[in-house]
């Protein structure tokens, strides 16, 4: 069908059937027996927002899209080819804002894709600012451009971090981080320290880095040195001979432990005493109070059972009986 020309009064009577009477732009070119291609070059040319019924509205506020919550319509205007040309606003889950073309965000939307912010590398990522992997805290995140070895342009993604040992501002890959990294390298260094010192494998050895090892892990204080942990013979709390099994589980009611006598105050110098760990298990992390109670409940308990005939050494002298 060849290209048929219109007058001005008829372009403006095909724009009022468009807008007025809904007719779509097919409609119209079969009704005036012309190329529908025509009747959208006239619409364009008058700057008719083309769509009508059949263009997607925005959704309602807070609405999920692309599997962020939709927030408002920043743009809504036609473009140079009288296409609808809308920018949306979306909420991203770490609370910044996502601003995309519509037809981006429809995209991911019938893909079924999540769309994320600018901020990806920061927000979204497994490590986060101001958390702390074993020694390191991690203070910044960057991502860098680079050219690996293959001559290929890649984006890296590194974490400065803050050390235990002092140190500041190590670098490092931010994968590694929670995973083989454990500090700047003073771990190690600590450790072939330590592989040499003499005083390795023995008693109080075992004492300072076990309760060192719990004081990290529970993040209690802990400012004790290896000079601190001075075993006596005897246990001051029961006067047993302090001696450790022997075996695979060398833990007996005479092994020395390191007892912290105020728990909330960690392993500090001056609130740590080596005691058998019978008396240890029964102290815990009670308060002198509640030692008390449970001593008057005890004595109260075997005078009862005494007197009942129920105690284990009445029943013990029956047998021999």
């Amino acid at each position: 069908m060849p290209a048929k020309l219109f007058t001005k009064k008829e372009e403006k009577d095909i724009v009022q059937m468009y807008e007025k009477e809904g007719l779509t732009s097919g409609q119209i070119a079969k009704k005036l027996n012309c190329v529908g291609q025509t009747i959208l070059v006239i619409l364009r040319k008058h700057n008719v927002r083309i769509g009508g019924k059949t263009r997607t509205p925005p959704p309602d506020q807070g609405k999920l899209v692309a599997g962020r919550e939709f927030l408002r319509v920043e743009q809504d205007e036609l473009d140079k080819h009288g296409r609808s040309y809308e920018i949306w606003t979306l909420k991203c889950s770490c609370g910044e804002e996502i601003t995309k073309r519509k037809s981006i965000i429809m995209t991911y939307e019938r893909k079924g894709l999540t769309i994320y912010c600018r901020n990806k590398h920061l927000n979204h990522f497994r490590v986060k600012v101001g958390k702390k992997y074993n020694r390191l805290t991690v203070k910044r995140i960057e991502r860098i451009r680079r050219t690996n070895k293959k001559g290929e342009k890649v984006v890296t993604t590194y974490a400065y971090c803050d050390c235990e040992c002092g140190t500041k501002n190590h670098r490092m890959l931010a994968y590694a981080l929670g995973n083989k990294t454990k500090s700047c390298g003073c771990l190690i260094k600590e450790h072939n320290i330590n592989q040499k010192d003499p005083r390795k494998g023995t008693k109080e050895w075992n004492i300072y880095y076990s309760a060192k090892k719990r004081a990290r892990e529970q993040g209690i204080p802990f400012d004790i040195d290896l000079e601190d942990i001075i075993i006596p013979e005897n246990c001051p709390v029961f006067g047993i001979k302090l001696e450790s099994g022997k075996g695979r589980s060398n833990l007996i009611s005479s092994s020395p432990t390191i007892d912290k006598f105020y728990p909330e105050l960690g392993y500090v110098k001056g609130n740590i005493q080596i005691i058998s760990w019978r008396a240890n298990s029964l102290k815990k992390d009670g308060t002198p109070e509640e030692w008390e109670t449970i001593a008057k409940w005890c004595k109260k308990e075997d005078i009862r059972m005494r007197l009942e005939g129920k105690h284990p050494d009445q029943q013990q002298q029956k047998e021999n009986l």
